[in-house]
């Protein structure tokens, strides 16, 4: 009978071997807790006029996708797409996250090391992009000329 470390052990191996290692600089983003973010759901479906449950069971049903220019260009609730690369960037993005109470010198290590990094939540409601959870994280991406993945919800 194996035992729970053999198992974890295992099972992080054959993770590496699907995915790879990460490359240093490059997050790997995952899947968010649909549940942890519950309350960003229902603070958008509020915002929106949208039914709360049918985009919890949309959300269910979302993908992982790269963003490209055009969703990032046309996405609302954000403040992703007026952040500069470089260094002024960074600075943009630490002073957000102090205002936001959300610890983007976290995010900024998790870029640098290549780890996992739960990808930010975009809900598409009729072709319109509308950032849902992630607004650091996007930022931060920017800052760092990092093309992020995000989760998207269709409805």
């Amino acid at each position: 009978m194996i035992n729970f470390t053999e198992w974890l052990k295992n099972k992080t191996e054959l993770k590496e071997a699907q995915m790879g290692q990460p490359q240093m600089g490059q997050p790997q983003w995952t899947m968010p807790n649909i549940m942890k973010e519950r309350e960003e759901l229902a603070r958008t479906a509020k915002a929106l006029n949208i039914n709360q449950k049918q985009l919890m069971q949309a959300a269910i049903n979302g993908r992982l996708v790269a963003l490209d220019n055009g969703t990032w260009a046309k996405m609302q609730n954000t403040q992703s797409r007026d952040i500069q690369q470089g260094k002024a960037g960074v600075q943009a993005v630490m002073q957000m996250g102090k205002e936001n109470d959300r610890d983007a010198g976290s995010i900024f290590q998790g870029f640098q090391t290549g780890g996992d990094m739960p990808a930010p939540i975009v809900l598409m409601n009729k072709g319109t992009p509308y950032l849902v959870a992630g607004n650091t994280r996007l930022a931060a991406a920017k800052a760092m000329g990092i093309r992020p993945n995000i989760f998207i919800i269709t409805m």
